[in-house]
C-alpha cells in the first residue's frame, strides 16, 4: 500500500505494484484541546491542530484563517499535501521559520493494519500520556524515530496525520 497526496510529484517514490491510495479524502482538522497537552509543552498552546494527511496547504491555510491563525511557511505553490510537503523537505522556508517539517511536532503512522504510532520527540513532548490512546494509537517517544519519519517519504508506513504548530 503507497499514498499519493496533491500529486504535485513528478516522481515514482509513490509507484507501486500493490494499492495506490488517494489521501485528497482524508482532510479531518482541529484543535488539540488544553486537556491532551502536555505539561512541559512551551509552544502556543492555541496554535497545536492535527490534521490529516489529505488536507492540501491551500486548504489548511483557508481553514486556519477562519480562526485567525496560519502555517508559519508555505512554498510558493499550495497544492500540495501536508504530509507530501513535509516528507519531501521541497517547501517552504523563512528564516525565522524554516521549513514545512519544522511546524510538525507529531506524527500519526500507521505501520501495519492492526498496529500505529502517535510519535513525538522525546526531547520535546508535546501530547499527554492519554492523547495516542485517544487515536488508539501506541505513543513513542524517540527523536530518531520522529526526525526519521518526518522525511521518510512514506518508508516507514502510512503517515495518517500529524500535529503541527500554526
Amino acid at each position: 500500500l503507497r499514498a499519493f497526496g496533491g500529486g504535485w510529484s513528478f516522481s515514482g517514490a509513490p509507484a507501486t505494484d500493490g494499492y495506490l491510495l488517494d489521501t485528497s479524502p482524508l482532510n479531518l482538522w482541529f484543535r488539540i484541546r488544553e486537556r491532551s497537552i502536555h505539561p512541559d509543552y512551551s509552544g502556543d498552546k492555541a496554535g497545536l491542530y492535527f490534521v490529516q494527511c489529505g488536507n492540501s496547504i491551500a486548504g489548511l491555510n483557508r481553514n486556519l484563517r477562519t480562526e485567525g491563525r496560519s502555517l508559519r511557511t508555505t512554498g510558493a505553490s499550495n497544492g500540495q499535501s501536508i504530509v507530501g510537503a513535509m516528507s519531501t523537505g521541497t517547501h517552504g522556508s523563512a528564516i525565522d521559520v524554516g521549513a514545512v517539517q519544522d511546524f510538525v511536532v507529531g506524527i500519526h503512522l500507521v505501520v501495519a493494519p492492526d498496529r500505529h504510532l502517535w510519535i513525538e520527540r522525546s526531547s520535546s513532548p508535546v501530547t499527554t500520556d492519554g492523547f495516542a490512546g485517544l487515536l488508539g494509537a501506541e505513543l513513542r517517544r524517540d527523536d530518531e524515530l520522529f526526525n526519521a519519519v518526518l522525511v521518510g517519504l512514506g518508508a516507514f508506513g502510512l503517515v495518517h496525520g500529524v500535529m503541527i504548530e500554526t
